[in-house]
């Protein structure tokens, strides 16, 4: 199993569309601690890309020795605001970006029923080209919950529209997160995405969340700092016989006290608001 790194630890808090230190460190860094390859975002090259810029960043990967495991093709995509489905309406530039990186996988992101028919057409434009469209859990979405997911990936119906599974996600809406979610999931899965962060009950870091008053309304974390830490979440892939690439979302810096507040336009079930960010 190969891990990725996001670039997203690159990113300055709340900021999707750049870079915080340049990519060249990033991905030596990167290479240095044994990733395999990195998940690349909009704030390091997108579909609104000059070429030159497409081929520098393909350079700087071929030197250092990283693959791409997927691709994230523009800022709305990053930020699932309400140009996220885009891409689904106009797949070809990100089939582009994605082939130019090396990579197979292309990120795109579905809000309403409406976007079905799309994800079809978009679906069936990049199997001539052997990729695959991948949507994370995330709320606002159709893949809040496995069972929106299952729901969704069958109304699509296109062996090559996987998820990739984003268990921070599940929990902000109150969805099922654990082994038993991932082992639902883990025929449609092509990739799983981790965040160096833990449950902890004794931490002062509160995960807020406006969500349904019968349950409890935050949940208190702490940075993991040992690979103990994350053991057990990879056992249960192991478990599966799951043997994609996992993309490690890490923080980029300390953790610290976040407080979400609702985004008009997400859903996280009815009567429900999502964390924003």
């Amino acid at each position: 199993m190969k891990l990725s790194l996001s670039v997203r630890v690159g990113e300055p808090p709340k900021q999707k569309d750049v870079t915080a230190i340049p990519f060249p460190e990033l991905a030596a860094k990167a290479k240095a601690l044994g990733f395999a390859g990195v998940s690349m975002r909009a704030s390091v090259v997108s579909v609104d890309s000059p070429p030159e810029r497409v081929r520098e960043v393909r350079h700087i990967l071929d030197d250092v020795g990283l693959g791409v495991s997927a691709v994230c093709g523009d800022i709305p995509l990053a930020a699932n605001d309400a140009d996220a489905v885009r891409a689904l309406r106009g797949i070809t530039p990100y089939l582009d970006l994605t082939e130019a990186m090396g990579s197979r996988l292309v990120r795109v992101m579905m809000q309403t029923e409406d976007d079905i028919p799309f994800a079809r057409r978009a679906a069936d434009e990049a199997a001539e080209r052997g990729l695959t469209l991948m949507h994370i859990n995330h709320w606002g979405t159709l893949f809040e919950s496995v069972d929106e997911s299952l729901e969704t990936l069958a109304a699509i119906g296109r062996s090559n529209f996987q998820v990739a599974f984003e268990p921070g996600n599940l929990l902000s809406c109150r969805a099922p997160h654990g082994p038993d979610a991932l082992a639902r999931l883990a025929p449609h899965l092509v990739n799983v995405f981790f965040q160096n962060v833990r449950l902890d009950p004794a931490s002062p870091i509160v995960f807020h969340q406006v969500l349904t008053v019968s349950l409890p309304p935050r949940h208190r974390c702490s940075r993991a700092r040992k690979s103990s830490d994350i053991s057990s979440p990879y056992a249960s892939r192991n478990h599966l016989g799951y043997s994609r690439s996992r993309a490690r979302n890490a923080r980029s810096g300390p953790v610290t006290s976040r407080r979400f507040t609702p985004s008009p336009a997400a859903r996280c079930g009815p009567g429900r608001s999502p964390p924003g960010g």
